[in-house]
């Protein structure tokens, strides 16, 4: 599943990002007592988790999840987006843990680079 973006999200503001969970078989992912994390890295293969830019997880942060039957909506909040650097590349996966064990990437390695808005008046 791809993270779909209209546009670059910008530095301080409230990223909301949606994800429907597909197993192989078709069948929705069960996310009764799922872990989820969300994790934007600058390096995504040699930074630790601890070092992330930014990481959110279902268990750590609920507030900022909504989960349903295979579907989740996590976002990321205005706090989390300002501390990140304007034309950085950032790499975000999204994994679940299920209620088993099993684990899943559900939104494999993608590329978010994050603006300031032009207009910075207030």
């Amino acid at each position: 599943m791809a993270i779909t973006k209209t546009r670059n999200p910008v530095i301080g503001e409230t990223v909301p990002i949606s994800v429907t969970c597909i197993k192989t078989d078709q069948s929705k992912l069960d996310l009764t007592g799922a872990t989820i994390w969300v994790t934007l890295k600058t390096a995504p293969v040699t930074q630790a988790d601890v070092a992330a830019a930014l990481q959110i997880n279902s268990v750590g942060h609920p507030a900022q999840f909504v989960i349903g039957t295979g579907v989740f909506t996590a976002t990321l909040t205005s706090t989390n987006t300002a501390t990140l650097t304007a034309g950085t590349v950032y790499y975000i996966d999204v994994k679940v843990k299920d209620a088993a064990g099993a684990m899943y990437y559900v939104v494999p390695k993608q590329t978010f680079i994050f603006d300031l808005w032009v207009t910075r008046s207030t």
